[in-house]
């Protein structure tokens, strides 16, 4: 009661000081934020720890929360201490935008947290692991085969040489690969309830569980990431590494020590920040012609700037969408008042988009998400890339203030009760399972992505495999 009592207090001066700001930036203001943001953040990692996930630091809380801060606090930490100039426009846009931003981010921390604590416990479903049931995952894999076969037919080869981001793999092949993932996500998921049925402790290990997935799985998944690789994009490699590692541990429950973590942590980021550098080297080379540049240390730092922690200054580039975003709404366009939300909910229905006429009278490219508009305030109608956008800017383009209170409120409740559906017990509904581990899967890139986006990949997986289980199964 006393931490909730605290961030409430704290939330309440911000968003007074957001409602006072002039928009001028104030060093004193901007110190202040950092040092709250700081301080709440020690509370709640001391304060947070319930029986169920005690000493677990492999948490969509903690991954969800780590991505928020680099994004939206890192290149501030940089200006504070030198690292960048307030006229760096390349980042912060406009120096009067400053402060409005960091107060947003404040605010969303602090609701972050309150919506985590808001949730004490859920209520125990039943302990008998006996009642779960073997369902093969033939269909699965023969669908997943399928459909990687018709995503390298369907892709662009241009987009296999190191040209993500610049060249569109191709419209058909977009929405084949996000079926593929969704089939390989729901094999993933049942290979891993299909074991709870076998002992009531089932304790494999890393290996083990990696082998029992079985071979066309692991080589399918191995064969996507390898071209994930070579395009230069960096996302389905870490959902799937959180996708196995989550559900292991929702099969084990094993804790992992804080030294192996972090060091997890620091070698996975460093990996995608070479792979981003990659992206940015110029010319027809080959990919392993660009590692060897990369290596060789020939590639200037895109970023044109120092920061704290270079191993995630690509995720921390991010925060210069917030600043787009906070420049441009509503002083020169109107906020959009729960469309992007709304488009990311219908998204759940295949070519619901074919129907937006009916809602909005403007539908360009521009309103398809606040990626799209935020690169759109910056590119105009013909960008060369993307510029992405945040989970707080996401919110603050559809409702401003209101939508980052509530909407990052929203992000910590449904992160406190993922960690309570895959550490309380094994015997989870089939649903709760998939929605635990696809956010858990999702954590770190939730930070500059869409939260609701996240509904369409949980139920589509859902689907697949209730249609698994009732129509290509039987019970054994």
């Amino acid at each position: 009661m006393l931490q909730k009592s605290l961030y409430v207090a704290i939330l309440l001066i911000l968003i007074l000081w957001y409602l006072l700001d002039q928009g001028e930036f104030s060093i004193n203001l901007f110190k202040f934020n950092i040092i709250i943001v700081f301080i709440s953040t020690i509370i709640f990692l001391i304060s947070n720890n319930s029986m169920y996930f005690k000493k677990q630091y492999f948490r969509h809380s903690l991954f969800i929360l780590i991505g928020v801060l680099i994004v939206h606090f890192q290149y501030n930490v940089d200006l504070l201490i030198g690292n960048l100039a307030i006229s760096d426009f390349n980042i912060w846009v406009n120096d009067k935008v400053i402060n409005k931003a960091i107060l947003l981010s404040s605010i969303g921390v602090i609701s972050f947290f309150l919506g985590y604590i808001s949730l004490n416990k859920m209520p125990e479903g039943p302990t008998n692991i006996d009642k779960l049931s073997f369902y093969g995952t033939k269909f699965l894999n023969f669908c997943g085969l399928a459909l990687l076969i018709l995503y390298f037919y369907l892709a662009n080869p241009l987009y296999f040489l190191g040209n993500y981001g610049i060249i569109d793999v191709g419209t058909e092949a977009a929405y084949v690969i996000v079926l593929f993932e969704i089939c390989l996500s729901a094999a993933i998921i049942q290979n891993t309830r299909n074991l709870l049925t076998v002992k009531k402790k089932y304790d494999p290990s890393p290996f083990e569980y990696l082998k029992y997935q079985g071979f066309l799985l692991n080589t399918m998944l191995g064969i996507y990431l390898i071209s994930v690789l070579v395009s230069g994009d960096r996302g389905p490699i870490l959902f799937f590494f959180l996708m196995y590692a989550g559900n292991y541990l929702f099969l084990t429950k094993r804790r992992i020590r804080p030294s192996y973590l972090f060091l997890g942590i620091f070698l996975g980021s460093s990996i995608i920040t070479y792979l981003g550098d990659l992206r940015t080297i110029s010319g027809e080379f080959s990919f392993f012609t660009k590692v060897n540049i990369l290596l060789n240390d020939k590639v200037e730092n895109r970023f044109g700037a120092r920061t704290i922690i270079p191993q995630t200054q690509n995720l921390a580039s991010s925060i210069r969408s917030l600043n787009f975003a906070v420049d441009y709404v509503p002083s020169k366009h109107d906020f959009l008042f729960g469309r992007f939300q709304f488009q990311q909910i219908m998204s759940l229905i295949p070519y619901s988009s074919n129907f937006y006429s009916f809602f909005f009278k403007e539908n360009s490219k521009k309103y398809r998400s606040s990626a799209d508009f935020i690169t759109w305030i910056d590119q105009g109608d013909f960008p060369f890339s993307g510029n992405g956008t945040t989970v707080v800017a996401d919110y603050y383009c559809d409702f401003g203030l209101i939508g980052v209170l509530f909407g990052l409120f929203i992000v910590g409740y449904t992160a406190k009760y993922s960690e309570h559906i895959m550490f309380s017990s094994k015997n989870v509904s089939l649903f709760k399972h998939t929605f635990s581990i696809v956010i858990l899967a999702s954590s770190f890139y939730l930070s500059r992505s869409s939260f609701f986006i996240l509904l369409k990949f949980i139920t589509w997986t859902y689907l697949i495999l209730v249609i698994n289980k009732n129509i290509f199964n039987k019970a054994k």
